[in-house]
């Protein structure tokens, strides 16, 4: 072969692949949908990097030219759990536990790790770390007591990872190891292959922690024999969590280490510092760990070992998991996209399916919120309520395709109410325990809007009066005040402005569900939801801070962050951001905002701002495309007002603007902390086409749908498909031309919860330009 001809047939493979490239991301791929689990990719959201370490205190202007180069990003994991599982197996690289980057155990910008914990949360700054497992190789010279009281490691490339729903593996480059886990609904299984001519050990951490989780009280280890172990973990917050673990081969020692010492010849201990080391020898087969777990005992972990994973190979488990995975993706059914589209939206699905997560055991005993088991009767415990993230898409997107979960997720927030002190109903609620999180009392606006579609099996009526409790004894800070003027005022109250927006439209909330219920109260409910109206300002279109003598706070900057700082008129945001939060009066929002014209004016003007924050740095406030920030929570309606205003062009416009760039498949691939799911909640509900502005309503608000075809499992006692249809869609066809339901012309700027839920078949008919649909 000459050297000409080597050239070209060199250059014709290089160009092969460079189209292949390309189009494996960019060209349309039909869909498998035996095998949507193909199309996740669990390592989207942890990675990405932002100017300041979370927290820290900051002036926009100090760091306006900065870098960002600390770890932060959509705080998830990439390693195993089945849909709504307590069990989430994954690694912990964090190299300082306490930074918000790490809050996950994992992020993309580290390859080291201190091991493999049980238990985390999706997508925040509050996650667990229970339960740390290390496979080690040792020598004969070990020094026991300096390997356990210093921080050991394992290091990796992200090369030899290998993520997918239900599994996780990794081989370490300091060692010939190989880790892979996989999971029940509540154990973890891991499968370690060690190198033959290697002493085999593992270490067991139980002072590891993750984020709020790190203040360890009390912990203790059992030896119960040489294949099983149990203990627990007791944190400062009072969260007790038990485990027992099986092992497949039996150990011949196992050296505890309680903070101080070290000894082989104990079998129990307990302390701040507790850690084991376990020696296997010489394996020749791969060692396999089963780990329950259990909020309520020992017994309990070792019974959910025994009703889940008692039989069957690691590989029977980690196909029952994918199957598991493939089961909960095929509720929404695509048939083609670009390749990237299709992994970020079954990755979105597959983020969303993972929060809350049950909590009960297999025997249905659970822990109560006055730290009592109790069993459950008719219904699954869940816990993790993110409500003032998950309110908006999350909770809604529950409601259409786990229709089955929701009463019972339902019942699970009345039930922590009901054992906690004072009946506090969820705010942030984890493993029992409630937290003051963000503003507003959002459990009222998922119980309301859960009666509305017609989820009726829980106590809503001892909800709503636990609720009604909670605001006239000052859980929510300034309620009183609230009533009593109509506002917050921004000299007495921090976050003045989404505190009075939060509290207005979650009266709005319980005066529904008041009203859903036949309760006497809706009326002044529904009377104070109009208390925005008092921060809304006359002059220069914006909602905005007021002092208590009614007069304008000034100057006024509508750029200007603020996060959680004594003195701040904004939580996580500005005045741009916060200034359509009145999702239950969207008609009154306008009008206050000077009528349909100037109100999408000043909107379309989010957009088209300069990119330029003042104020307080928030780590938060990300995503951005001009002022409007995908990051965090607040604005994800946004787009979607402009269909309310009579410019559903607009909306359209933006939705796809939001979609393509904001969100990737890679690690940086949110556009922010994804918080329980509800960030990838919005890119599921906006590919299809529509989006829960006021979920409570009943109605979803049409945007533009970003597939040609979707399939929607609905229903609740008998399932149904919903499908929707895009004829012409590309992407420069991102407008409506028109709209068809059932066969029928239509021209409402929403679908109701009732006509989805009946099965149908929407189909949208796409075009290159504006239209006058959805004007009226």
């Amino acid at each position: 072969m000459n050297t000409a001809y080597r050239f070209f047939n060199v250059f014709l493979i290089f160009v092969i692949v460079c189209i292949s490239g390309c189009s494996s991301s960019s060209t349309l791929v039909n869909v498998d949908t035996k095998d949507l689990a193909q199309y996740v990719n669990p390592f989207i959201g942890t990675g990405g990097l932002v100017q300041l370490e979370p927290g820290v205190t900051a002036i926009y202007d100090s760091i306006r030219n900065k870098k960002p180069s600390y770890p932060f990003g959509g705080l998830v994991f990439p390693g195993a759990a089945i849909p709504f599982g307590m069990i989430q197996l994954s690694l912990d690289c964090n190299k300082n536990n306490s930074q918000l980057g790490w809050s996950a155990g994992y992020h993309y910008s580290d390859t080291s790790m201190l091991g493999f914990s049980h238990m985390h949360t999706s997508g925040n700054g509050m996650s667990f770390g229970h339960f740390l497992f290390l496979p080690v190789e040792i020598s004969d010279s070990l020094n026991v007591n300096q390997y356990l009281s210093g921080e050991i490691r394992n290091t990796f490339n992200h090369a030899d990872e290998e993520a997918s729903p239900g599994y996780y593996a990794v081989k370490f480059t300091n060692c010939n190891i190989k880790a892979e886990l996989t999971a029940t609904t509540r154990v973890g299984i891991h499968r370690y292959i060690y190198n033959a001519d290697e002493n085999a050990s593992v270490i067991v951490n139980l002072e590891h922690g993750l984020g709020d989780y790190l203040n360890l009280k009390n912990a203790g280890l059992n030896i119960i024999n040489d294949t099983i172990i149990s203990g627990y973990r007791l944190t400062d917050q009072g969260v007790k969590t038990y485990f027992v673990a099986h092992f497949s081969a039996p150990f011949i020692k196992a050296d505890l280490y309680d903070g101080k010492n070290v000894s082989s010849l104990t079998k129990t201990t307990n302390g701040k510092s507790i850690k084991a080391l376990l020696f296997f020898g010489k394996l020749k087969k791969p060692l396999i760990i089963r780990v329950g777990l259990s909020f309520c005992s020992v017994a309990g972990a070792e019974n959910n070992i025994q009703v889940e994973a008692n039989k069957g190979s690691f590989d029977y488990y980690r196909l029952q998991a994918r199957a598991a995975w493939n089961r909960e993706l095929t509720k929404i059914i695509l048939k083609e996209g670009k390749k990237d589209d299709v992994v970020k939206f079954y990755t979105a699905l597959y983020h969303s399916s993972l929060t809350p997560f049950e909590f009960s055991d297999a025997d249905s005993s659970y822990l109560c919120a006055d730290n009592i088991v109790r069993k459950s009767k008719g219904f699954k415990n869940y816990t993790f309520f993110s409500l003032w993230d998950t309110y908006r898409a999350l909770n809604p997107l529950h409601t259409i395709i786990n229709a089955a979960r929701v009463n019972d997720m339902m019942q699970s927030m009345v039930i922590q109410g009901k054992y906690s002190k004072n009946n506090i109903m969820p705010m942030w609620c984890l493993a029992s325990k409630n937290y003051s999180n963000m503003a507003g009392p959002s459990v009222a606006i998922v119980m309301a809007e859960a009666w509305e579609k017609g989820f009726k099996n829980f106590d809503a009526r001892k909800g709503l009066q636990y609720l009604k409790t909670n605001l006239n004894t000052g859980i929510y800070p300034g309620y009183s005040d609230y009533v009593k003027d109509g506002f917050l005022p921004c000299d007495v109250y921090d976050a003045s402005v989404p505190r009075t927006l939060e509290y207005a439209f979650s009266d709005w909330n319980v005066g529904k569900l008041c009203s859903l219920l036949g309760d006497k109260g809706s009326t002044e409910f529904y009377y104070r939801s109009g208390n925005y109206l008092n921060l809304a300002c006359p002059d220069g279109g914006f909602i905005r801070p007021r002092y208590k003598n009614r007069t304008w706070k000034s100057p006024f900057d509508p750029r200007h962050v603020s996060h959680h700082q004594p003195g701040d008129d904004y939580m996580e945001s500005n005045a741009w951001q916060n200034n359509w939060l009145v999702m239950q009066d969207v008609p009154g929002l306008i009008k206050s905002l000077g009528g349909n014209q100037k109100f999408t004016t000043l909107l379309n003007s989010v957009f088209e701002q300069p990119t330029y924050l003042t104020g307080s740095y928030a780590a938060d406030v990300s995503g951005l495309i001009g002022q409007y920030a995908q990051g965090n929570q607040p604005d994800h309606h946004v787009a979607y007002l402009f269909t309310l205003a009579g410019e559903a062009s607009k909306a359209q416009l933006r939705i796809k603007q939001i979609a393509d760039s904001t969100y990737k498949n890679s690690p940086e691939g949110l556009p922010g902390n994804d918080d329980g799911g509800e960030m990838s909640a919005w890119l599921v509900f906006s590919s299809l086409g529509f989006y829960p502005v006021n979920p409570a309503s009943g109605n979803y608000i049409i945007g533009t749908p970003l597939f040609s075809y979707a399939e929607i499992e609905v229903g609740f006692k008998s399932l149904k498909k919903f499908i929707i249809e895009a004829k012409n869609i590309s992407e420069k066809n991102i407008y409506i031309q028109s709209v068809t339901l059932n066969g029928n012309k239509y021209n409402q700027n929403y679908i109701s919860h009732t006509d989805l839920s009946k099965g149908g078949h929407l189909i949208f008919r796409m075009g290159d330009k504006p239209s006058d649909w959805g004007k009226n």
